[in-house]
Order: C-alpha cells, then structure tokens, then sequence
C-alpha cells in the first residue's frame, strides 16, 4: 500500500463532488476551524474534484480560500472507486456508535464544547438519557418475552383524530431518546412529522402519542 502524500493547492483549483449527497452541518465546521483550525487533509481525485471534505473546503472558500492541504488519490472522479470513497467516507462513520458515559465524562471535563460539534443542550440530553438507562429495570431470563410491534403501512390504517383539547403554547417537556434500526430512522421520523402537521400538535410527542393511542 502506498502512503498518501500531503501537498498544498490553491482553493481555486479544487471543485466539489457532484454526486456528493451529503448535507453538511456548515455552522459546526466553521466554529470548528475557528476555534481548533484545520487539523484534516481534503480528500480529492486525481484532476481536484474533492471526494472527502466537502464541508471543510466549503468553510475554507468563505474564509478566502488560499492554501489548501490535500491528498490526492490516482483515481478519475466518475470512476466507482471515487464513488466509494465518497460514500464511504460518511457512511462508515454513520454506522459507529458512541460510548456515551465516556463522551460525557470527556464533555464535563472540558472547559467549553465549543468547536467539538456539541452545546450545553447535547450535555444535558446526554445526562438524562444515561440516568433513565439506569433507572430502567434489569432485563433478566425470567422476564416475560414482549414481541416487537409491528405498524402496517399508514394508508391501511384508521387513526381517530384526537378529541383531546390543543395543548397549551408552553408545555412543559422532556426528551426521549430510544434507539431505532438505522434504516427505520427516516421513516419513523417522517410518520410522525407528518401526522403532528395533519393534525396539529404542538410537539413530535403528543403526534407519538397520539399514533399510539395514548392521547
């Protein structure tokens, strides 16, 4: 395998992807490079067409352009060895998880989150879902088996619109975060999205509910 040479190029020189899709948290890259500069190399193909570090090269053209450290990769930006890496590149990261005692216990310990990507929010929701996990009763052999519920799709089901009157503008709330398949994600969240719009709730929650028969 041959090592992968840094060298320097002028921003101009570079171009985006354009099959790339992913969508980039912008505002975070840039606090980022502010605060912690660039500690990265763009990935590119062998003509500039950036494969990995769409959202850093972004946030460098705001910032002026001028030198930029890349790797080049021997490769043409149509072939499907560029598309691999620039799916991959997101992907493979997308399918870890985190030790979340351990991120807080780093989080905590820190002076500020600022340029990590995190707020004080992220903190906080990281501190209850760790204190429910723990209050949650212990799972034995002996527990009694509950199979998973499974929701036809929505244009076979009959919901009854909710008689419960509109909840007030202030609510008070609580996060709950449950872990779900990643390839359900997207399809979970919509569901609920749209049946909080169709009919007009407030928070994702009493929409959660109400699909579940609890309003």
């Amino acid at each position: 395998m041959s090592s992968l040479a840094i060298e320097y190029v002028d921003w101009t020189t570079l171009r985006p992807h354009w099959a790339n899709p992913r969508l980039h948290d912008t505002d975070a890259i840039r606090e980022s490079v502010e605060v912690n500069g660039v500690f990265r190399a763009i990935i590119t193909a062998a003509d500039g067409t950036v494969l990995s570090g769409h959202g850093l090269y972004e946030v460098l053209g705001e910032r002026g352009g001028g030198p930029v450290a890349i790797t080049r990769l021997p490769i043409s930006p149509d072939s499907d060895h560029a598309k691999r890496v620039l799916l991959a590149d997101n992907r493979v990261a997308d399918l870890g998880r985190y030790d979340d005692g351990l991120l807080l216990g780093i989080l905590q310990n820190m002076e500020s989150p600022v340029g990590t990507g995190y707020d004080s929010d992220d903190i906080d929701n990281l501190v209850t879902m760790l204190e429910r996990i723990e209050e949650a009763p212990l799972v034995t052999a002996d527990t009694p088996y509950r199979p998973p519920v499974t929701l036809p799709p929505r244009e076979e089901r009959v919901l009854p619109r909710s008689t419960a009157p509109p909840p007030p503008t202030t609510v008070p709330t609580r996060y709950l975060l449950i872990p779900v398949r990643t390839e359900d994600h997207d399809r979970i969240k919509a569901r609920i999205e749209d049946h909080r719009l169709e009919y007009g709730f407030e928070i994702p929650g009493d929409a959660l509910a109400d699909l579940l028969g609890l309003g």
